[in-house]
């Protein structure tokens, strides 16, 4: 299967802010987002600016420790989750996952791996990568449903403001 996908060199948490925020507005209600990377590498700055696209004004935190954040919003919620911390998929049964995942709630997962075979299956993958310089982060982003697909055309057709956009390359 050919897909093609997003490729953006950031150089600042204020940019990756931003991707985040125009993600959301490329993102129909009930999206589920994957992200992976190493510490550091910027997933929870993303959440951020994905949350201050859905009109959250407060502070933002990592759930690493309580492993999810629920933001409610007007009509809809946005559950951040952080699986760092998780030894064992099977941990998850004991929170209600199956819960957070419905029709018109955002779902943000930083380190879904540690979730395989438990989580339901992602619309959007966004992995970060830490670059050579002090700074920079590249970001690779990818539809993992037809949904996923729709949200990658949404972003193409979108300004980040001078950021490097390579859509050129498929992955099969």
């Amino acid at each position: 299967m050919r897909r093609e996908y997003l490729y953006h060199k950031l150089t600042s948490a204020k940019e990756m802010e931003s991707l985040g925020f125009a993600t959301k507005m490329a993102c129909p209600r009930g999206t589920r987002l994957f992200l992976t990377g190493q510490l550091g590498s910027g997933k929870t700055v993303f959440c951020r600016g994905y949350l201050r696209g859905a009109g959250y004004k407060g502070r933002v935190k990592s759930p690493t420790f309580t492993i999810v954040e629920s933001y409610v919003m007007l009509g809809f919620d946005v559950h951040h989750f952080d699986f760092y911390r998780i030894e064992d998929p099977t941990e998850l049964d004991f929170i209600g996952l199956d819960q957070y995942f419905d029709d018109v709630s955002d779902v943000l997962v930083e380190w879904p791996s540690k979730g395989e075979g438990v989580l339901p299956s992602a619309d959007l993958v966004i992995e970060l990568e830490v670059g050579a310089e002090p700074h920079l982060r590249e970001l690779k982003m990818y539809g993992e449903t037809e949904r996923g697909g729709v949200i990658i055309s949404n972003l193409r057709h979108q300004s980040f403001g001078g950021l490097h956009t390579d859509s050129s390359q498929n992955m099969d």
